[in-house]
């Protein structure tokens, strides 16, 4: 398997305020970020 080239920034991003949300895997991306928190 390839790894992904796809690139994105949290200004792209939807608002979450007053949300709950699940994010799993924290290997890249979402969840990496939110691990590093």
């Amino acid at each position: 398997m390839s790894k992904s080239t796809a690139t994105w920034s949290a200004a792209e991003l939807p608002s979450f305020e007053g949300r709950t949300v699940i994010i799993t895997g924290a290997n890249s991306g979402l969840g990496l970020e939110t691990a590093r928190e």
